[in-house]
């Protein structure tokens, strides 16, 4: 028999080692020459996903279900503890990871020596090529079999269209809860890891950068979801202080997300460490505010109306920002980079949702320590381009705090204007503005008066951002946050009252279910 082009994996009897039984080795044995298995058989091991599931139709994520039921089971497993419905070979419905779910219930099966049992309350473990996998079923001990899992030809099911598990590019927005109904209703609980014991999870590649940190892709290999792990980046050419220096920036980036659980602020999901450094786990979303602007000035039916991306944007990161000042945080590298998205099912502007990451240069208002420097250049606002700025004037000033906040509403500010105009306005205008401002702060005193050296420095700088800010973005709350001096910006809570105020255009409904429509065709990279 040869292998189907849809074979997934193979199930075989597994070598008995150390003290295991020899009679594991056997037991499986029997199981794969069962007659009821004899279209699954290949040598010694059975096929899994060579042929449909009986759940097809019920439910499309099962690739295989195993038990002593021959009528509702793919796989007719008999014996001591096994029970009609014993366990499954899920195919996870957001990413196409291989998922091994245990739905006894006696708790019987056992996968690479992590049983599901009370100490964990996770069933299911993801199943990857890289590792060693082998299940155990049956009770009691002396009674189990064990059955090794290989992959035959590919790791990657060819029914998956994206090639999911090298690429990792998608995941559900909402939870995924394995609810197959067997008779009885089982509900497995999707991962909260909060007070649930370290993540054990493995890397799929680099896919960028976060500051000074390297953000990798991951599955938890307990749930099959995906991760973003953001370490340190190693190697000869990246200095031994800057090592250090990204590992104190990561401890404090846990300790703000820590503090804040927000719709639109990245999901933290721990702080681990990995051979001696710190790793920073998050859930990976589909990409960043420059992906989908992008796709949007590619689109001659999208292009027209970006501006309706710019206002959803700009609502929901006020929403961020305003929870952020609230609890003093700012975030101080706004950009399009640092925004993140995930599509979903939903109509109108709640089609897309956009979150708030990297905040390794995050400072609180109170923090008198040592500045990192964090921000990009053209996103920084002015009033922390003079070096020490804060140190020297704005602590004095009786609504600090206040102000103190405003830097991320122009860092947003900026970025509106990037989403509508692209490098056209930030590059060729707004940073030989912020050049210029530069090289009049450098000459001026070292103690200057902050409102002489702001009317002396910044006049081609304020006619630009002025000029193309009212003409590219007419919208009042956009000017409000165009506002060179502090005192003068805006707030996010301010923004949010005059934005709340505005009713939206007649067409804007219609605007996100069409981008939808065009992300959702795309065409990944193989």
């Amino acid at each position: 028999m040869a292998l189907a082009n849809d074979a997934l994996l193979l199930l075989s009897p597994s070598p008995s080692l150390g003290r295991a039984s020899p009679s594991f080795s056997s037991r499986a044995t029997e199981m794969v020459n069962l007659a009821e298995n004899a279209h699954l058989r290949l040598g010694p091991a059975l096929h899994i996903g060579a042929q449909p599931s009986k759940w097809a139709s019920k439910a499309p994520v099962v690739i295989a279900f195993l038990g002593s039921d021959e009528r509702q089971c793919d796989v007719v497993i008999r014996g001591p503890g096994i029970e009609p419905l014993q366990c499954a070979f899920l195919r996870h419905p957001g990413n196409g990871v291989v998922v091994f779910v245990d739905y006894s219930q006696g708790e019987t099966s056992r996968v690479s020596h992590t049983e599901y049992g009370p100490k964990r309350k996770h069933r299911m473990m993801a199943l990857s090529p890289k590792l060693k996998t082998s299940i155990r079923m049956g009770a009691p001990a002396t009674r189990r079999m064990r059955f090794l899992i290989s992959w035959p030809d590919s790791p990657y099911p060819r029914p998956l269209a994206n090639d999911a598990w090298r690429m990792g590019e998608l995941l559900p927005p909402k939870k995924w809860v394995p609810q197959i109904r067997t008779g009885f209703e089982l509900i497995l609980p999707f991962l909260d890891r909060r007070g649930d014991g370290e993540i054990r999870y493995e890397e799929l590649g680099a896919v960028g950068h976060g500051g000074r940190g390297l953000v990798s892709k991951a599955v938890d290999v307990d749930t099959g979801n995906l991760l973003a792990v953001k370490t340190v980046r190693s190697g000869d050419s990246t200095p031994r202080k800057e090592q250090s220096i990204v590992r104190q920036e990561l401890r404090q980036e846990a300790a703000v997300l820590g503090r804040c659980r927000h719709p639109h602020i990245v999901e933290f999901m721990g702080l681990q460490h990995y051979q001696g450094s710190p790793a920073l786990l998050m859930q990976v979303k589909e990409g960043d505010i420059s992906d989908l602007t992008q796709w949007v000035r590619n689109d001659p039916q999208l292009k027209p109306d970006i501006y309706y991306l710019a206002d959803v944007v700009n609502l929901q990161m006020l929403r961020a920002l305003d929870f952020l000042a609230k609890q003093g945080l700012a975030h101080r590298d706004v950009k399009p980079k640092n925004i993140l998205f995930v599509s979903g099912p939903v109509s109108g502007p709640a089609s897309f949702h956009f979150q708030l990451t990297d905040f390794g240069g995050a400072k609180d208002w109170g923090d008198t320590g040592e500045d990192v420097g964090a921000g990009t250049p053209c996103y920084i606002a002015p009033e922390r381009i003079w070096e020490n700025l804060e140190a020297t004037w704005s602590r004095k000033r009786k609504h600090y705090r206040k102000e103190f906040c405003k830097q991320d509403v122009w860092g947003l500010f900026v970025t509106l204007l990037w989403i509508v105009e692209g490098d056209g306005l930030v590059v060729t205008h707004l940073a030989p503005a912020i050049d210029r401002f530069y090289a009049e702060i450098e000459q001026s005193d070292t103690s200057p008066d902050w409102r002489n050296v702001m009317s002396n420095a910044t006049a081609d700088f304020y006619d630009t951002t002025q000029t193309w800010g009212q003409r590219v973005c007419p919208r009042s709350a956009w000017v409000r946050m165009a506002q060179l001096k502090p005192e003068y910006r805006a707030s996010a809570a301010e923004l949010l009252r005059i934005v709340s105020s505005q009713a939206p255009p007649p067409s804007l409904p219609s605007f996100f279910p069409r981008l939808l429509n065009s992300w959702n065709r795309r065409q990944l990279p193989a």
